[in-house]
């Protein structure tokens, strides 16, 4: 059995997903980030098409992606957390290895066989016969899993600083979290349901410190 190279170089079909693409239509719809991640399964259902149609034998039928990415899958309307299955028929496989932005779609069956067309004529429209892997070239061995195979890119950019200390102070919000080296406890004040001045401050410069690296560690964002 030949081991599957998941790369994007070695993907025929690829498709660009935008995290935050549902605030460009803010003024026309009503999109909630939930309802927006819904449209990536169309992204999904791209790829799958197209390998459907590379493949004669059927559509993908597995999603591989980097852990980080599952809170994403998780939130679509027809992921199957009991089955780990995306929309009944796409398995999903979590590896470490597989870069933080990019989903895999592709068919995971072993290859025996493969497709090769004849070429049109005068008399004849050209046909489908499948061949044995042992029977075809390396050359076209690759090509044909490379058509089997695809990738979306997740483009997950906040648009300023502003916008992202917005959503890390969101998340110390959510998790109330106190700082004890600090001696702050990150939580409302119960009679003006406000954080004090110096929590403020406090949160705000913690805020700083991740953007920071952040930018640090991920400089192509």
């Amino acid at each position: 059995m030949r081991d599957r190279e998941l790369t994007k170089e070695n993907c025929a079909h690829s498709k660009e997903w935008d995290y935050h693409g549902h605030k460009a239509l803010v003024e026309t719809t009503s999109y909630s980030q939930g309802d927006w991640n819904q449209t990536l399964m169309t992204r999904i259902n791209n790829i799958g098409a197209h390998i459907y149609q590379n493949s004669h034998r059927g559509g993908p039928n597995t999603l591989k992606l980097h852990p980080s990415l599952m809170s994403l899958i998780e939130t679509l309307e027809y992921y199957n957390k009991d089955e780990n299955k995306v929309g009944g028929r796409f398995n999903v496989v979590v590896n470490d290895e597989v870069e933080h932005d990019t989903i895999y779609v592709y068919h995971s069956d072993e290859v025996l066989t493969i497709p090769i067309i004849t070429e049109a004529t005068d008399s004849n429209r050209g046909e489908i016969k499948f061949k044995f892997i042992n029977d075809c070239t390396q050359e076209q061995i690759d090509e044909y899993i490379k058509s089997t195979q695809g990738y979306i890119q997740i483009i997950k950019k906040m648009s300023d600083d502003k916008e992202l200390k917005e959503v890390i102070c969101g998340w110390l919000d959510d998790y109330t979290c106190s700082l004890r080296s600090a001696e702050v406890n990150f939580q409302l004040d119960k009679n003006t349901e406000k954080y004090t001045e110096s929590q403020f401050n406090i949160r705000s410069k913690i805020a700083d410190m991740i953007i920071s690296k952040c930018k640090r560690e991920f400089k192509d964002e």
